[in-house]
């Protein structure tokens, strides 16, 4: 059968397929099936590489897209790679929450949704980035990056800011889908003055490739010519006239008649709406038949076998001889001892002055390229979505520096974390002296996925590192004051790392327990008050440590816990003396005449 036949056969099964689920799923919008399905045919069909046996291939190439219109062209793909069972497609159209085997197959998809659309670009990003970093070890590294976006997410400032990045470090081995089917839909094309999207591009330093008739064969020539350009390409894709004039018709709504109308103006003339051609099925296994053949005459080289090894586990002490005097200057020395240590260990940040010790991977000292420090700028949205595409390619791990007033932008990235293998360390720097950060922190103690640190001193910061690297699988959050340390007497970076301690344990007293610098204030009254004293700075064990809660006291700067799960008594010491004054001894008299009334 020629290409052509079975390219249109194959494109018409996969568009009932994906309509037939999205109808069941209730969908409003049917225009991203629609426009999506050639394009999805002439990337799986004809150019993503995959190995189906071993998921950790680095070779693989990579898809992104974060839009949960075309999710069930995504889960078409799945079944025509045997990646998922009939039967889980099937229970997918009836139950669109069905667990299925493919959990760590996402093909790069993560999580789908409105408030999640921004994130992929630093995500493909992070993807691309490991690529060209990954080929410096072994030239036949050679994968490509696929993301596709919609109108929708080149309006989100995260997807302007990777684009921008992308372009500015020449990030080949980038391939922008856009499916501009969006636009023509929503808007009247007549009454406003459309962005000319190839002149953005193209002075972001992309090149750019229109498809004007949005036909298969044309996406096809589009793709292949991508993939010979040294530096990102920008695929623009406009819909053939039929599909502009099928989203007129459907008006957004879809019911099983109109479905059976337009099935019946298709090559797909089954009667089940989810059955596949059997020439479909034969077209598919076969390229991907190639492909596995390919893979078995290719192994990894040396470097790059030591690389992919090369799983960070850590002891701090060597660094005793480097304290300085703040938490951030040590934290800073030990991830520049941790670089010079370990390959696979790249950094993020927004802030230059974190770099002064840690050679820079793009280029913002010139003689520093092969380093392992990536400066974003001010590019905060696209930081923590780089990071988790770096940490979901291979063994490379990554941390993020990042100040307390960006969390706004980490927000979505790290609820995205919860349904991702990904594991990040972000430094969390609080340069607000002393200003409430009691919603931060009630937020970041409510994510279950992620570990909230706050080391107290030096001792527990050795052990916050070494619980991330070590003793977690999680990604992890290391939440720092900029501000001097004060050593803590008996506090233990072994201890740290099992979760809540005793710093001190006198029988039959009152426990006095806080987390991070609250620990100074805690350790001073529970002397004066000669009490027990517990370090909840690493909180996520605390249901294993034996302790009375009745007989217990919480000390924080600002109420950020929910402290019934922990102590029975609370004291937010914002709430009746002046923290600005910083004056230990004003601060412990305020907090035991309080407890002399409770």
């Amino acid at each position: 059968m020629k290409n052509k036949k079975i390219d249109q056969i194959a494109i018409d099964n996969i568009k009932i397929n994906s309509l037939n689920m999205a109808f069941s799923w209730k969908y409003s919008d049917f225009s991203s099936i629609m426009s999506g399905a050639k394009i999805f045919h002439a990337i799986f069909g004809y150019f993503f590489n995959i190995n189906r046996k071993n998921n950790s291939d680095v070779n693989r190439d990579r898809f992104v897209f974060f839009n949960p219109n075309i999710l069930p062209l995504f889960y078409e793909i799945l079944r025509l790679y045997s990646l998922i069972s009939e039967n889980e497609y099937l229970n997918l159209i009836s139950n669109r929450n069905q667990n299925i085997s493919y959990s760590n197959w996402t093909l790069d998809w993560i999580k789908s949704g409105e408030i999640f659309l921004g994130i992929s670009g630093g995500f493909a990003l992070g993807n691309t980035i490991a690529q060209n970093y990954l080929n410096r070890l072994d030239k036949n590294i050679n994968h490509f990056t696929y993301w596709y976006v919609t109108e929708r997410e080149l309006q989100e400032g995260s997807t302007q800011e990777a684009l921008a990045y992308a372009g500015t470090h020449n990030l080949r081995q980038l391939i922008v889908i856009y499916d501009a089917n969006e636009i023509e839909y929503t808007v009247d094309s007549k009454s406003i003055n459309p962005e000319n999207i190839a002149k953005k591009v193209e002075s972001m330093n992309f090149k750019y490739i229109e498809v004007s008739n949005g036909q298969c064969r044309s996406i096809i020539k589009a793709i292949k010519k991508a993939q010979k350009i040294n530096q990102p390409v920008f695929i623009k894709i406009l819909s053939p006239q039929s599909e502009q004039l099928f989203k007129k018709n459907f008006d957004n709504s879809i019911t099983h008649e109109k479905l059976e109308e337009f099935k019946d103006k298709t090559s797909f003339q089954k009667t089940n709406l989810s059955d596949l051609y059997s020439e479909v099925v034969e077209f598919y296994e076969n390229r991907l038949q190639k492909i596995e053949n390919k893979i078995k005459t290719f192994s990894n080289s040396n470097n790059l076998q030591i690389f992919l090894k090369n799983n960070i586990r850590e002891n701090i002490n060597d660094v005793e001889e480097f304290k300085e005097k703040t938490y951030i200057e040590n934290a800073l020395k030990i991830i520049n001892n941790l670089c010079d240590k370990y390959k696979n260990l790249l950094v993020l940040s927004n802030n230059i002055s974190y770099f002064q010790n840690i050679k820079s991977l793009n280029g913002i000292f010139a003689s520093n390229n092969l380093g392992r420090g990536i400066f974003l700028g001010n590019r905060e949205f696209t930081m923590i979505n780089m990071a988790m595409g770096l940490g979901l390619h291979s063994s490379i791990e990554a941390i993020v520096i990042v100040d307390i007033n960006y969390l706004g932008y980490l927000l979505p990235t790290l609820q995205v974390l919860k349904y991702s293998n990904a594991k990040i360390l972000i430094l969390l720097i609080n340069n607000r002296n002393n200003f409430s950060l009691s919603n931060e922190l009630k937020i970041l103690y409510s994510y279950d996925h992620i570990n909230l640190l706050r080391p107290c001193d030096f001792n527990e910061l050795k052990g916050a590192f070494e619980f991330h690297f070590n003793h977690t699988k999680k990604s992890s959050i290391i939440y720092l004051e900029n501000k001097e340390i004060k050593e803590i007497k008996d506090t233990s970076k072994v201890e740290f790392e099992d979760g809540p301690y005793y710093i001190r344990k006198i029988s039959q007293t009152t426990n006095i327990i806080a987390a991070g610098s609250d620990l100074r204030i805690a350790e001073l009254i529970a002397r004066r008050l000669n009490s027990s004293i517990i370090s909840i700075s690493n909180i996520g064990n605390i249901e294993s440590l034996n302790y009375d809660r009745n007989n217990s006291i919480l000390i924080e700067s600002y109420e950020a816990l929910s402290h019934e799960k922990i102590a029975k008594y609370n004291i937010a010491l914002n709430k009746f003396c002046n923290l600005e004054k910083n004056d230990e001894e004003y601060i412990v008299e305020k907090v035991l005449t309080s407890i002399v009334k409770k």
